[in-house]
């Protein structure tokens, strides 16, 4: 399936309230106003006007194109319209001569309706509408919904005058790097829906404490990493275009789980070995508010950008599972697994936030 000016219809830029009164005057000329976009694709040259099937515009109608002296320089047909919009396809010589702000109307006496062009070989066959966008985003996880702390392995004589073999190090709560996957539903001109899978990765971290303060050739070390699997589904919709750019607002829900994996391992002693493992899993349900920029390239590409903020509304399905191989003089300091957990403390954050960036292909 071909596509026509598919995604340009996403950018659709306010219009005065007076042009728009004119327009729909008892006996009004029929006026397009303007060229709005210019831009080629393999099928050729193309135009975007602004006026669409608000206006009584419809595939087949052809809008004429006015000159500096205001005579009429030639007309074409519009090959695709959405509310606001109308996409007219064009040859190349014609294209040479439009520029964008050029003033266009309909030819004299259409009606709107389909209607077939002078110059057939301007009739341009229209095709089916893209009903989504397919996208892929790179996600910079600048605050996550859930957090957890890094635990480290204390060295043999703080964990004796606490009794607990563990300390608490940083606080983990970001993911620089991030993929997602979506589609999103076009349900009309700047009304869609979308539906996002995300991966967005924990980094290790490393921290090494002394083990033995008699033996200085004896630390341990702990490692802590993680990943988060996020499912996202979003009502969007457009607050503010101009030219092909178009900003939209959303609000939906957040389903994530976030996994901490803990590994501790001493080094340099008689002991030398794995020391624990612990793996700590937390599901979190968010709502979530966005902006997303949305500029469309060309007729069936569009490039995006934004920001999004989660509000955690609750956690559930928290687990931990561990291996605890601990040295005789430290084994017997209470119950270590819950001393583990306790330390890394999943939780749900105060509020997530990530910015994204990607591409969509209309489909």
């Amino acid at each position: 399936m071909r596509i026509h000016a598919a995604t340009i219809f996403e950018a659709i830029p306010a219009r005065l309230l007076w042009a728009w009164f004119l327009f729909n005057l008892p006996g009004a000329p029929a006026l397009a106003d303007e060229v709005i976009f210019r831009g080629e694709s393999p099928d050729g040259p193309y135009v975007v006007v602004d006026r669409g099937s608000l206006s009584g515009i419809a595939v087949g109608t052809d809008v004429c194109f006015i000159g500096a002296d205001a005579k009429e320089l030639f007309c074409a047909p519009v090959v695709k319209t959405r509310g606001k919009v109308a996409a007219v396809r064009l040859t190349e010589d014609q294209y040479e001569v439009v520029a964008v702000k050029m003033a266009v109307r309909l030819r004299e006496g259409a009606s709107g309706g389909p209607a077939a062009s002078e110059n057939p070989s301007l009739a341009i066959e229209a095709t089916e509408e893209s009903t989504g966008m397919l996208g892929l985003d790179y996600i910079y996880g600048y605050r996550l919904p859930v957090a957890f702390a890094t635990p480290l392995f204390s060295a043999r004589s703080r964990a004796a005058q606490t009794g607990n073999p563990w300390s608490k190090g940083d606080l983990v709560q970001s993911s620089p790097i991030g993929i997602g996957l979506s589609w999103n539903m076009i349900l009309e001109d700047d009304v869609r829906v979308l539906l996002r899978g995300a991966w967005q990765q924990i980094p290790a971290v490393s921290t090494a404490v002394d083990y033995n303060p008699v033996d200085p050739a004896n630390y341990a070390e702990t490692t802590t990493s993680g990943y988060a699997m996020r499912l996202l589904g979003e009502y969007q919709s457009g607050v503010w275009a101009t030219g092909p750019v178009t900003l939209f607002a959303g609000v939906g829900l957040d389903l994530g789980r976030v996994q901490a994996t803990i590994s501790a391992k001493s080094y340099g002693g008689t002991d030398e070995g794995q020391i624990a493992s612990l793996t700590s899993r937390l599901n979190v349900i968010a709502a979530s508010l966005s902006g997303i920029f949305s500029w469309a390239y060309g007729e069936a590409w569009e490039l995006q950008g934004g920001a999004r903020l989660a509000i955690p509304l609750t956690t559930f399905g928290a687990s931990a599972s561990g291996s605890y191989d601990l040295p005789d003089d430290m084994a017997v300091m209470g119950s270590t697994d819950e001393d583990l957990k306790s330390i890394v403390n999943h939780r749900k954050n105060s509020y997530g936030l990530e910015f994204l960036m990607g591409a969509a292909l209309a489909i």
